[in-house]
This record gives C-alpha cells, structure tokens and sequence, in this order.
C-alpha cells in the first residue's frame, strides 16, 4: 500500500500486523513439515510430544492473534489427526462424475 494513503494510526496498525505476521511464521516454522495437512487430511499422526508442541505453538499463536481456540491439548489434537487420517478423501463434483461414466 503506498505510504502516502495511510494515516499515522494506519502507519501503526500496519506495522503492528507485520510484526505478528512474523512472529507467526516464527512460531510456525517449529512444526515439522510432515505435520501439515496436504489437500485438507494429515500425512500422520503425531507423537505426543509433537501434539504437546503443537498445542503450545496454536495457544502462541491464538495469543498473539487475540482469538479464541479448541484442540490445545495433545490428546485432543492426536485423535484430530487420527479422524483426519481415518476420513473418506474429499473428491470434488467434477471428478465424481467423470469417475461415474
């Protein structure tokens, strides 16, 4: 955004949120990549202690955001991945119906 457009106030409230836009990605460069969901379903399962990271990264986070958050707790995040890795693949319409023919 040009600088010229935003007030001082807006100045601010930018640079606020790139500062927590950094930390953000700060925090979530701990998690190991093969945690990350592909396509919306998990590659694994983690061990406990990756949930209990995972918890502490998402509270971390959710603090820093000022927004509220389930699934903090290791085993509330193992069974989360555990009924993602158990769930039916999403296919989209499209590929139903060429599937269908």
């Amino acid at each position: 955004m040009a600088p010229h457009l935003i007030s001082g106030d807006g100045e601010a409230c930018v640079a606020a949120a790139k500062r927590k836009a950094a930390s953000r990605v700060a925090l979530e460069a701990r998690i190991p990549p093969e945690l990350f969901y592909r396509g919306g379903l998990a590659q694994r399962v983690p061990s406990v202690a990756e949930a209990v990271l995972l918890g502490d990264i998402r509270r971390q986070v959710s603090k820093l955001l000022g927004v509220g958050i389930s699934f903090t707790q290791p085993d509330e995040i193992i069974a989360k991945f555990e009924a993602k890795l158990s769930a039916e693949p999403v296919v989209p319409a499209q590929i139903q119906y060429a599937l269908a023919l």
